[in-house]
């Protein structure tokens, strides 16, 4: 088991800690295993912060944006979650070529190791990050279980 510290934008993090958002799609460049933990840094570019951050607990007059401040890493705002399965791009992108070919599309969903990797999730994040909805070359899919949270 291993611990990485990583950044995490600021538009995924109350989606982690909530449980919704209940995976992370990374480069492997750490050679990630069931087991790893992951500290994930509240990294916003917001109002013109961009860096490690934490938020104020304010809103603005909008309602929706939570001010954020700028901070060193070790003040930022964190999750720390577990890894508990790992979908490569080769083994995503052969199931994604069979989703299309699927009648039942964006619902189609694949068990893997006792986790289910929702497509649709996945994909709406993929096309935010790469414009397109299959993973790059040397990516995975991470289900991540969150540990613990902390807001500084």
């Amino acid at each position: 088991m291993t611990t990485h510290d990583l950044k995490l934008n600021d538009k995924y993090f109350n989606a982690v800690k909530n449980g919704i958002k209940t995976f992370e799609i990374r480069n492997n460049d750490r050679g990630y295993q069931v087991g790893d933990i992951l500290v994930l840094h509240l990294w916003a570019d917001v109002g013109g912060i961009s860096g490690y951050a934490k938020k104020t607990g304010a809103t603005l007059a909008d309602g929706k944006t939570e001010l954020i401040d700028k901070v060193p890493e070790y003040l930022a705002d964190k999750i720390v979650v577990k890894v508990t399965s790992i979908m490569t791009a080769e083994d995503y992108n052969s199931y994604e070529d069979s989703k299309k070919m699927s009648r039942f599309g964006q619902t189609h969903e694949v068990r893997r190791c006792g986790y289910w990797f929702k497509f649709s999730k996945i994909d709406k994040v993929l096309n935010e990050y790469f414009g397109k909805d299959s993973l790059p070359h040397g990516y995975v899919v991470m289900e991540i279980e969150v540990v613990e949270w902390n807001e500084c």
